[in-house]
């Protein structure tokens, strides 16, 4: 039975983003940033579908690698007053802080002109800055992200030498780190529980608990439990295929890796190289 936690993409997505588990996100989103949502406010943009992760599967030749890269593994989900984002990072990524700012500026203005919370004035005229939304973003990450012990920090827009802030917090970018030791309230504590374990002990909200079980490999259905399998077998393979590339200084195959090569790219360009070097080596 492979090792199965909420961290996975395909689990993170099951337990945030299907419909019927949107109390599961409602919890997270009041636990994280103090907003108590009420259901009906609260609409997935990036619906998870066992069906959709099949299909492209069967269509990339059962590539695993390349259906997790290009399906979208981040939750996005539209509130009444605001939008949400979150997303796991498993590895180690120097440019991760920049990185998140991006994602969640992007989701920022992409808001501007949208149609749905657009104010007129008095005589009429769309007032297209009245189209922009805060933003809420959580960033699990599974690796040490900041020196510290803290296990969440948020950040907001704020002008510290004088103590002032926005008429609204505009963005917030949270980073929720699963492997430190100081955490603020019972529920962070809960919530880095499941994240690690896929767990959920007995004093936990009931939201984090049903997490637990859909998360609960015995509750995956078949379709499921093989697309996780062949999602961690693709990374393992990488992961072992990358570790040779850095013991033999092999930074060819590291740049392929970073690039999105899949194991099996990587695998049948090292052959061809080695090919065209035996192929040299016959000719002298």
């Amino acid at each position: 039975m492979p090792n199965i936690t909420p961290t996975n993409d395909l689990l993170f997505k099951k337990m945030l983003s299907s419909v019927e588990n949107k109390d599961i996100l409602q919890g997270l989103i009041a636990d994280f940033f103090k907003l108590h949502v009420p259901l009906e406010d609260i609409e997935i943009a990036t619906p998870y579908s066992i069906e959709t992760y099949t299909e492209a599967l069967n269509a990339s030749g059962g590539d695993a690698t390349s259906v997790m890269r290009h399906i979208a593994s981040d939750i996005r989900a539209s509130l009444k007053f605001a939008d949400f984002l979150s997303d796991v990072q498993v590895k180690k990524d120097k440019y991760f802080s920049p990185r998140s700012l991006l994602y969640t500026f992007q989701k920022f203005c992409d808001n501007y002109n949208s149609q749905r919370a657009m104010e007129y004035d008095i005589h009429g005229k769309a007032v297209k800055y009245s189209s922009l939304r805060p933003v809420y973003t959580l960033n699990v990450l599974e690796y040490s992200h900041y020196p510290d012990e803290d296990g969440l920090r948020i950040f907001r827009m704020y002008d510290y030498e004088r103590g002032k802030a926005f008429d609204k917090e505009w963005v917030n970018i949270g980073f929720f780190e699963l492997n430190k030791k100081n955490y603020e309230t019972a529920a962070h504590k809960h919530w880095r529980e499941l994240f690690k374990t896929g767990k959920a002990s007995k004093d936990a909200p009931e939201y984090i608990k049903k997490a637990a079980s859909v998360v609960d490999y015995v509750n995956l259905k078949k379709e499921e439990r093989d697309m996780i399998s062949r999602e961690e077998w693709a990374e393992d393979t990488i992961q072992a295929v990358t570790q040779t590339a850095y013991e033999d200084g092999q930074e060819r195959v590291l740049d392929m890796v970073l690039a999105g090569y899949t194991a099996d790219q990587i695998k049948a360009a090292l052959r061809e190289e080695r090919w065209q070097e035996g192929a040299r080596h016959d000719i002298t």
